[in-house]
């Protein structure tokens, strides 16, 4: 539905030239929920923009529902007005002087489409974003979550192939934030609308997508289902980023089966890493939830097994965290609900392999 192929995109910011975007491609399938996931800088608000056609790229091309939207070395660029595309901007963008019913009947108006059809679809897209009643009420007079519900209706209203949105609900509160994610998602679900979010959340990209591709540095490092993104992450920037992590480095010793792999804690057994040969380094990603914590020796039943010290316990609500010294290695451990020793105590720590993923460790070029 959406293809994005070699996309490239610089800055010039005085003497200086920038790369926001290094050579991206990827493609959303129709009706899926694409994210792009990223720190602040990585290119994914750019590559939205050059979808939508706010921006040029100065390589690469754009497929939208078949469509050549843009292609440098082809000559196309459809201005954005004619891409079949809604957009949600971080900022909503809504126009204050104007009522909730003329801010989502705009973009028909401009389309000249007949009065009856204007009212009837506002009506319904309004029910669907849960402002019905609000008609009349001005703009600047809505909450942030309303808000947020109007700028969604307005991109919704003509019937767009791809809705776009960037950053939508940054700037709610945490509570709101989740609460909105999910009837933003239930609503996707509902018009079945090819969409590309984009966000810097970890969280809201893994409960909101279909697909999430993660970006650093201008490059698109990892794509796939939020469940493989993060249990198998493929790279070292992915396996920090998706979610919390324990990173230990090690080398590979051998491959039967499972991976064996030298660490600083000691030897341990893994996944084995994809392409890489016995006496290389790896870099080995385990997460807080998959490590359990005993004061006993446990059976070790297959399991990677290590003795520590308990450093410190941090506690969260409904789970702790738990650091522990192994050899010369914090390792940080969630806990839902278990009553924990005190901190200097002797503990356990066991992990399965199959819960930890071996990743080259070497930077992107």
């Amino acid at each position: 539905m959406v293809h994005v192929e070699g996309l490239a995109k610089q800055f010039r910011v005085g003497a200086r030239t920038i790369p926001a975007v290094r050579g991206v491609t990827f493609s959303i399938p129709r009706g899926a929920f694409f994210t792009l996931l990223g720190p602040s800088g990585c290119g994914k608000t750019t590559i939205l923009r050059c979808i939508a056609g706010l921006e040029q790229p100065d390589t690469g091309a754009v497929w939208v529902d078949g469509r050549l939207v843009y292609s440098r070395t082809g000559g196309t660029a459809v201005p954005p007005h004619l891409r079949d595309l809604g957009v949600v901007f971080q900022s909503y963008a809504i126009w204050p002087h104007m009522t909730v019913y003329q801010n989502v009947a705009f973009p028909l108006e401009v389309r000249h489409r007949p009065a009856r059809e204007i009212r009837q679809r506002v009506r319904e897209v309004l029910e669907l974003v849960g402002l019905a009643g609000l008609e009349t009420r001005p703009a600047p007079n809505l909450s942030g979550g309303q808000q947020q519900r109007l700028a969604l209706a307005r991109a919704l209203v003509h019937a767009p192939k791809v809705l776009l949105l960037d950053e939508p609900l940054s700037n709610l509160d945490a509570k709101l934030r989740a609460q909105l994610g999910r009837e933003l998602r239930a609503i996707q679900r509902r018009v079945e609308i090819t969409t590309c979010y984009v966000t810097h959340d970890q969280a809201e990209a893994l409960a909101l997508s279909d697909l999430v591709g993660v970006m650093t540095e201008g490059r698109l490092v990892q794509t796939g289902p939020p469940q493989e993104v993060y249990a198998r992450p493929r790279d070292p920037f992915v396996a920090g980023f998706v979610g919390a992590a324990n990173l230990l480095p090690g080398v590979l010793q051998s491959v039967n089966g499972l991976a064996l792999v030298e660490t600083a804690c000691g030897p341990l057994r893994c996944t084995p890493p994809i392409g890489l040969a016995p006496g290389g380094d790896v870099l080995l990603c385990v997460r807080p939830e998959d490590i359990s914590l005993t004061t006993e020796p446990p059976a070790a039943a297959g399991r990677n097994v290590w003795r520590g010290v308990l450093e410190e316990i941090v506690f969260g609500g409904e789970s702790s965290e738990a650091y522990v010294r192994v050899a010369a290695v914090s390792l940080r451990v969630r806990n839902s609900g278990a009553t924990l020793p005190p901190a200097g105590s002797t503990v356990y720590v066991a992990f399965s392999p199959e819960r930890c993923v071996a990743v080259r460790p070497s930077a992107l070029p």
